[in-house]
């Protein structure tokens, strides 16, 4: 079976439609009901013509009857002509009323007219006559009074229904109003509200395939589009998160360089002197030797599979890792890059873990420790603090993008310089993509946005704040990470 299912402009047009169509019967019905109430007023202003004719007849025939005037008789006759003249218009013609007060009025009539061909006088008066035309001028006046009464009763029976119509015309039209109203709701603004909330989460970064789950062919289309979109949006991050780690590779090989050149120069100076002590110098010693260079080269072995495991691309995998020992091997990179007159202090527990990728919560912290090194110079001095908490106690801030919920614990990792801070004006404006502060040439603005995307796909939270903002007597910068720590059972 097929159903047909309407887009948008369809509905739309399909409500303008039901709306013009009872518009335009309603005009109708109204435009009839006035015509109808129309002629009831003809009506009714004739058949009270017609009663005030019939009352002005009967005071010139009872003139007649006392003073024997032929004016008054001629009055009469007058009044009686145009009662009947009002009587033989068209709108009496089907009145069955009307049927009787013409024959009456005829008898009248004749009766009147033989009676003023007697010509009587005050002495000679013919008292059965008059008293026959008296009687048919009052049945004349009491049909003519009730012509004028059905016809006023019917007109305002009229006007009551017609106010009645114009009630359940207003109702009728509210109630379409509000069923179409809700339909168009229920079935074009909330799709339309859906879709903008979504893309709202997509603006704030959850970058999640929109369903498709609306009949509208518009929906349908944009949510394709969106989609698609979303798509290219995905694979161009990937590229800039490439982009970035190739950027960071050129700063590990420097420290990777003098990472190697001690182990390396160690090695070459064991392997030396047991050249030129062999066979004379003790075994005790020798042993040694062979013990140094062996322990220099696990040492450089573990630099460079620390670079690899950097430097190759591999899909987001997060495991327990121990956090002391993840920012030993991330400072292990800097090292070769880092002035002398700098000093980094860790005050991080051996037992504090972590649930993340290595590989990518590596990068992040390299290019904050990269940003804290280059803001203090040549001298400085670097802290990198970590603890858990839960989410009941000093982790409430307002200034989250998001309220904490979580009742699990959270590691709070802040990272803080002594450098120069940065401007109030720019700080909202650092996690924004393509966003530096730095001269032309010497950034990409990707660095604290990739690091921003890397907490969130963890699950966490970073805030940034000037520490002369806090602390007027200390200038720098603070980062704090929230990231939700793993849960392991306890052994009892």
């Amino acid at each position: 079976m097929i159903t047909w299912h309407p887009s948008i402009t369809q509905k739309i047009l399909l409500s303008y439609l039901i709306i013009g169509l009872l518009v335009t019967l309603i005009s109708l019905t109204t435009v009839w009901e006035l015509h109808r109430l129309d002629q009831q007023i003809i009506i009714w202003d004739k058949a009270s013509h017609f009663f005030d004719a019939i009352l002005e007849l009967r005071r010139f025939e009872k003139n007649y009857f006392l003073y024997n005037e032929l004016d008054d008789l001629t009055e009469a006759l007058t009044y009686l002509k145009q009662a009947r003249e009002l009587l033989a218009q068209p709108v009496f013609l089907d009145l069955a009323e009307t049927k009787l007060l013409r024959q009456t009025l005829t008898l009248y009539q004749q009766r009147l007219q033989s009676y003023s061909h007697f010509q009587p006088t005050q002495n000679h008066r013919d008292f059965q006559q008059e008293e026959e035309i008296r009687k048919l001028g009052k049945l004349i006046v009491q049909r003519a009074e009730r012509l004028s009464t059905v016809e006023r009763l019917d007109l305002q029976q009229s006007i009551s229904n017609s106010k009645h119509w114009l009630l359940i015309t207003l109702l009728t039209l509210l109630l379409a109003g509000l069923g179409l109203s809700r339909w168009l709701t229920r079935s074009v603004i909330q799709p339309l509200r859906q879709l903008q909330q979504r893309m709202t989460a997509i603006a704030g970064g959850q970058l999640t395939t929109l369903p498709l789950d609306s009949q509208e062919q518009e929906i349908i289309a944009l949510t394709a589009a969106f989609n698609q979109m979303l798509a290219q949006l995905e694979t161009r991050q990937q590229h800039l998160h490439r982009t970035d780690k190739l950027a960071a590779l050129g700063t590990l090989l420097a420290g990777v360089a003098h990472e190697l050149n001690n182990p390396l120069s160690n090695i070459s100076s064991s392997c030396q002197i047991l050249q030129e002590e062999l066979g004379m110098a003790e075994l005790q010693w020798q042993q040694e030797l062979l013990t140094q260079i062996e322990e220099q080269t696990e040492r450089t072995r573990l630099v460079v599979r620390s670079l690899l495991e950097f430097a190759k691309d591999r899909e987001f995998k997060q495991e327990i890792l121990p956090l002391l020992q993840l920012i030993q091997d991330t400072l292990r990179f800097l090292r070769g890059q880092l002035p002398t007159g700098i000093s980094i202090q860790l005050q991080i527990s051996e037992t504090l873990l972590i649930y993340a990728d290595k590989q990518r919560m590596q990068q992040a912290l390299l290019n904050l420790l990269k940003n804290a090194v280059e803001a203090m110079g040549e001298q400085g001095h670097l802290e990198l603090i970590a603890k858990e908490i839960d989410s009941t106690s000093t982790f409430s801030m307002s200034s989250l993008p998001q309220p904490i919920t979580q009742a699990h614990p959270w590691i709070q990792l802040i990272i803080q310089d002594d450098g120069a801070g940065i401007e109030d004006a720019v700080l909202p404006k650092i996690f924004d993509p393509f966003f530096t502060t730095k001269p032309i040439g010497h950034g990409n603005g990707l660095g604290l946005s990739i690091v921003h995307e890397i907490i969130t796909a963890h699950k966490g939270y970073i805030q940034v704040e000037n520490i002369n903002s806090k602390q007027p007597h200390q200038t720098g910068t603070r980062f704090t990470l929230h990231l939700p720590a793993p849960s392991i059972p306890k052994e009892k």
